[in-house]
């Protein structure tokens, strides 16, 4: 494949990754509205339990998700007000506000499991065992070299 033919591949595949994950936002917001939840604080919820042992700093969840410390407050905030989480100040350093999540998330996940299990069922039906271990290996490829291009162009 020549070079340009190559490139507007690339190019058209992250049109594809944009048109997909706002496809797959639309469908999460309509099937979260009845858990009084966004996608976004979904993904706080989710990232907290996948990806911390303790209670995370604003700072350090942001970091994981790729979102600023701003965009995560907010979302944090609105989930201490349905009762999600609770925002407390770290012992040792006050201007760390750690996220706890409270019971109310275990009771949203157990009961949306079967759903959540079946709605991931239903989009990959289509794909092969092989095709899904290349699409997540490329996602990974992807989302590590888009962190390596942020920290380059923050510098």
């Amino acid at each position: 494949m020549k070079d340009e033919a190559l490139l507007k591949k690339k190019a058209d595949i992250i049109g594809q990754v944009f048109c997909a994950a706002n496809m797959l936002q639309f469908i999460s917001d309509r099937s979260f509205k009845e858990d009084n939840l966004t996608t976004k604080q979904w993904m706080v919820l989710a990232t907290i339990e996948k990806f911390f042992d303790e209670p995370p700093g604003i700072k350090d969840l942001a970091g994981k998700m790729g979102l600023s410390h701003q965009n995560v407050k907010q979302l944090a905030l609105k989930l201490e007000k349905s009762g999600f989480v609770k925002l407390i100040k770290d012992e040792k350093d006050k201007r760390i506000s750690r996220v706890h999540i409270t019971e109310k998330v275990e009771g949203v996940f157990s009961a949306r499991y079967h759903k959540d299990k079946e709605m991931i069922e239903r989009i990959f039906e289509e794909f092969e065992p092989d095709e899904v271990l290349s699409l997540f290996g490329g996602l990974h490829k992807l989302i590590d070299k888009l962190s390596e291009v942020d920290e380059k162009n923050n510098l």
